[in-house]
């Protein structure tokens, strides 16, 4: 961009370069002295207290008086975008302008003329007081005088409010409540002389006044009192005075936090202030208000000279900022009349034709290079584009939790079926759970089985018994089956070698028998021979020769009894095979 070719009025030296990166320099001034949060995540949005009260520690007129305004600027603590977000949403249905304008378009023509603007002077325009802040200092402060000592041809918003001369405050509810008593009789014929007063109560010269009972500030065309300024002027009155009663009682000699104020724009808006000062202008209810007031001060009925005082806000280099700025202005600064919290009584996007010319002198490039050497926009962009991807990670965050409870509501049909099934499950085991436990108590106390435990060790026993029973069958029937197989010759055989095996032959007897009668003999006659063979030896001699089993088995008896024979010793059975097989 090119140099602007107006010259400027400096700013103060401390001030510095204003695109700067530190976030503490955001706005025309740096950061005040004053011991309030300073919040870097959206600009510089301390509002300086130094010589006004904060919303809502002094005079309790924040409900509703400010509820709109104290939305805003929770509004604005998110983010720039936020706020014009609230503000879209409520106007875009009231403002022919924006009917047909998408919420990207309403950004892309309000985001820049407010990041133009320390966040202080935003707080001082939702909830606060212009005039106050600027007999004070910070960066509204700082930014109010810069903006009227540069703006001489420049296209701005600015900012009319009813305030004291000396102080800067706003007139107190029984003030105002004088003043409503003053403008209820103005209209009526029985007040003609309070009118002419009112009338000719301004800061033009006496020969201008108009005639008696003319009523300056209600006629339209050739004099006559316009039936629609009146009715306006009624709604004003029945909205103030609806604020008014919703105070406190012991605030009532107190300054409203908040004064009544107007919001319009002007490419030559040193011109413009002076036709609304001079009450020249179509804005005939806020000339007719410092009309009474100076009536009323100038009678003695008043302390104090309370008197329009005008600032500057918001410097414009394109024309569509007009109308959008005057827009967002009056909405965020309650300055409808229908709400009693300001003078504008017609839709902020009415009566503004001189924007359909376009003075390169005053638009475009070299405004743009002004407003971008002495404002906070190039910190408060960046500061809000940090924002906006903040945001935006939150909302992707925000959506997927939504999914997620989305998927949840749709599968609540089965989630209910599975509760169902547990909790009867539950109560199943719950009772299974109450029986088990009685019955440990009953074998830790008594040694009794449960009853269903005892049946589980008699059927086990029972199963045992009948296996062992069943195996016993299955032997005896396999050895009845050998036996019944076998031939008569071979059973005969197998006998005869048994008991060979099993019974000592009869030589062996006879000589066991003969050693034992020769030992009985000597030990009768108590005689010792040298040659000594006891019965001992001749044992151990048989049973070298005698198999090993005979000393098991010389005592027993087998089933059968079959006689040795004279020879070979071979038994002779008395039965047959079959016989015994039966």
């Amino acid at each position: 961009m090119r140099r602007a070719a107006h010259q400027t009025v400096s700013l103060s030296d401390n001030i510095g370069n204003l695109a700067t990166d530190d976030a503490a320099l955001a706005g025309p001034a740096r950061q005040p002295d004053t011991q309030l949060p300073f919040d870097s995540d959206v600009g510089d949005t301390t509002t300086d207290y130094t010589n006004s009260e904060p919303p809502g520690e002094g005079p309790e007129d924040v409900q509703p008086a400010l509820s709109a305004g104290n939305r805003y600027v929770n509004s604005l603590a998110e983010s720039h975008h936020n706020l014009l977000r609230h503000v879209w949403v409520d106007e875009r249905n009231k403002r022919s302008a924006l009917k047909n304008t998408t919420l990207q378009k309403w950004w892309d023509m309000t985001g820049p003329l407010i990041a133009t603007m320390p966040g202080p002077l935003l707080n001082e325009i939702m909830v606060g007081n212009i005039s106050l802040a600027a007999k004070g200092t910070g960066p509204a402060a700082e930014t109010l005088r810069f903006n009227k000592a540069n703006n001489s041809k420049r296209p701005a918003i600015y900012n009319l409010t009813l305030v004291d001369q000396l102080s800067g405050k706003a007139p107190t509810p029984n003030e105002l409540r004088e003043m409503l008593k003053v403008m209820a009789k103005y209209p009526s014929r029985k007040y003609d002389k309070l009118a002419s007063y009112v009338d000719t109560d301004t800061l033009i010269q006496p020969s201008k006044a108009s005639d008696m009972g003319r009523r300056k500030y209600l006629a339209a065309g050739h004099g006559e009192i316009s039936p629609q300024r009146t009715e306006q002027v009624e709604i004003f009155m029945k909205a103030l005075t609806d604020r008014l009663d919703q105070l406190p009682t012991e605030d009532e000699n107190e300054p409203m936090t908040r004064p009544l104020q107007h919001f319009s724009w002007k490419v030559e808006s040193t011109s413009r202030i002076e036709h609304d000062l001079y009450h020249e202008s179509s804005k005939y209810i806020m000339g007719l208000t410092e009309a009474i007031f100076r009536y009323l001060d100038g009678s003695g009925y008043l302390p104090n000279q309370y008197r329009l005082d005008e600032y500057p806000i918001c410097f414009q280099w394109e024309p569509e900022h007009a109308i959008a700025g005057e827009i967002l202005f009056t909405c965020i600064g309650d300055g409808y009349t229908e709400n009693g919290g300001g003078f504008n009584h017609t839709s902020a996007d009415e009566n503004n034709n001189s924007t359909d010319g376009y003075d390169p002198e005053l638009w475009g490039e070299s405004q743009a290079e002004f407003v971008s050497q002495n404002t906070p926009y190039f910190v408060n962009i960046e500061l809000e584009y940090k924002r906006l991807e903040q945001e935006i990670e939150e909302r992707r965050r925000l959506r997927q939790e939504i999914q997620e409870a989305n998927d949840l509501i749709s599968r609540s049909e089965e989630i209910k079926s599975a509760e169902r099934a547990e909790r009867a499950a539950f109560k199943r085991e719950f009772k299974v759970y109450e029986k088990r436990r009685e019955e440990m108590r009953l074998f830790l106390a008594h040694g009794v089985l449960p009853p269903d435990a005892q049946a589980r060790i008699n059927a086990s026993i029972m199963e045992t018994m009948k296996e062992i029973e069943q195996q016993t069958r299955d032997t005896f029937q396999a050895i009845k089956e050998q036996f019944l197989t076998q031939s008569e010759e071979t059973f005969l055989e197998e006998i005869a070698q048994h008991r060979r095996q099993r019974r000592p032959t009869v030589r062996n007897i006879r000589k066991r028998k003969e050693v034992q009668q020769s030992d009985a003999a000597r030990e009768g006659t108590g005689g010792r021979s040298n040659n000594k063979t006891s019965a001992q030896d001749v044992t151990k001699g048989a049973e070298v020769e005698t198999p090993r089993e005979l000393k098991e088995t010389e005592t027993e008896t087998d089933w059968y009894s079959l006689p040795l024979s004279e020879g070979d010793g071979e038994p002779t059975p008395r039965k047959g095979l079959r016989e015994y097989g039966r």
